[in-house]
């Protein structure tokens, strides 16, 4: 979760133009969505 909300403390140095998730409904309905799927991309 700490990544999703401030991905440059958790990754010092990354490139990636990402500010990060601060609303912490949007970051469970994030979550939410992410969990339908396996590590396959498959939906569950």
């Amino acid at each position: 979760m700490s990544y999703i909300q401030n991905p440059r403390a958790k990754i010092p140095g990354t490139k990636m133009v990402y500010a990060g998730l601060k609303d912490e409904k949007r970051i469970s309905d994030l979550v939410a969505y992410l969990k339908q799927f396996d590590a396959s991309g498959k939906k569950q």
